[in-house]
Formats: structure tokens, C-alpha cells, sequence
């Protein structure tokens, strides 16, 4: 993995952020990181763009949180719906380095952080982006406050889109695996969704049950 290349970008991403353009960032990045694809699946590694979004934050630690940009640009990455393979989708580059850009937010900033994946949380299409977010968003902050995340789980578990529904059920088994021992919201998520049967949420609570059947088994 470049360093410096990783920096390059990262000060580019940087510069774009400040003009406000929304369509260079996306053709940027998808440039940038074309020629690290991978020779098989032909996809940019998760490290690869997470050490970018890293190098953001630590760029712009100390600046403003352009939820306005980011927001758009989330939205923005998704916009043509193509989907590669696996239920991959089109324009993961951006997604997962403002992934690795909150990410690397959130040991100084969590609340700012917290307050805008609020307004991100209904901006989800695709199960790569919804758990590579559990995993390195939402997950410390379920470490850092659980009965917050958990009233905020209450919110997400309403939702209309089945993305978002899919988020405090992917946090299950991640926590999980990371702790090796059961919290006490688990078993009432896993009731609460038990009857959705839409695609997304349905993998993620046979997952989160199948962990919770594995580490939970006094419950």
C-alpha cells in the first residue's frame, strides 16, 4: 500500500471538498483508485480506500464536519444503481472513504460524528456499505454509549428503507465476535425484526441469530 499515493489523494479529496464539487470528487476517486483494482473481481480493496478516508480525517481533523458535501456525495455515489456482483454497487469507492473518513473521526469527534449518520442512516442500498459501516462506525459508538446507539436502534428498526432496518442486526454478530459476550438489547432486536421478511433484513437476523444461538446460550 503507497503511503504517499495514499496522502496524494487524500489532499486532493481534501481540495475538491473545499470547492463544493461533488461530480469531480466522484470522477477523482474512481480514477485514482482504478489502477489498485483487483486483477479477479476487478474492485478496489476495502483497506486501500479505508486508509484513504483515514488520511482525510486526519487531514481535517481540526475543520468542520461538511455534512452538507458528504451528505451529497454519499447520495450522489449511488446514483446509478448498477450493481457489479454480489449485490455490489456502483460507486463503493466513495462510500468506503467517507467510511474510513468518519471512522478516523470518531476518537476526537464522536458526536459530530453520531449526529450525522443520523442523517446518513436512510442512505443505504447495498449490504457492503451497511456493514463495512456497522463494523467501523457504528459498533464503537455502541461501545462508547449503548443505551444511546440502542435509542437510536428504536429509530432505524421503523425504518421504511430495509438497509437501515438491516443496521442494529449486523451490530449483533460484529459485537459478538469483538467481545464474546451478549448484551441485553440483542435478544430484543432480534424479536422485534423476527417477522420482517424483506431480503436484507432477513440474512442479517438469521446471521445475528445464528451468533447470538452461539454466544448467548444462558439467554
Amino acid at each position: 500500500m503507497n503511503k504517499e499515493k495514499i496522502k496524494e489523494i487524500a489532499f486532493k479529496i481534501k481540495e475538491l471538498i473545499g470547492k463544493g464539487d461533488v461530480s469531480s470528487i466522484i470522477r477523482y476517486v474512481e480514477e485514482m483508485t482504478a489502477e489498485v483494482k483487483t486483477p479477479k473481481m476487478k474492485i478496489t480493496p476495502l483497506p486501500y480506500l479505508y486508509s484513504i478516508g483515514r488520511e482525510v480525517a486526519k487531514i481535517m481533523q481540526n475543520e468542520k464536519l461538511p455534512q452538507d458535501f458528504i451528505k451529497n456525495w454519499w447520495i450522489r455515489s449511488y446514483e446509478s444503481k448498477k450493481t457489479y456482483f454480489y449485490g455490489i454497487m456502483e460507486g463503493r469507492e466513495s462510500r468506503h472513504i467517507v467510511i474510513g473518513y468518519l471512522s478516523g473521526l470518531l476518537e476526537k469527534r464522536a458526536d459530530d460524528v453520531l449526529k450525522f449518520i443520523i442523517k446518513l442512516s436512510e442512505y443505504f442500498y447495498d449490504w457492503e456499505t451497511v456493514d463495512t459501516f456497522c463494523l467501523r462506525i457504528v459498533c464503537p459508538l455502541v461501545q462508547k454509549d449503548w443505551q444511546l446507539m440502542v435509542s437510536i436502534f428504536e429509530d432505524w428498526l421503523t425504518s421504511d428503507n430495509p438497509w437501515t432496518r438491516r443496521i442494529p442486526l449486523v451490530v449483533i454478530p460484529l459485537l459478538l465476535r469483538k467481545e464474546g459476550k451478549c448484551r441485553d438489547f440483542y435478544s430484543d432486536i432480534l424479536k422485534i425484526m423476527s417477522q420482517d421478511r424483506t431480503k436484507p433484513v432477513r440474512k442479517a437476523w438469521r446471521w445475528a441469530h445464528r451468533e447470538v444461538e452461539k454466544y448467548c446460550k444462558k439467554d
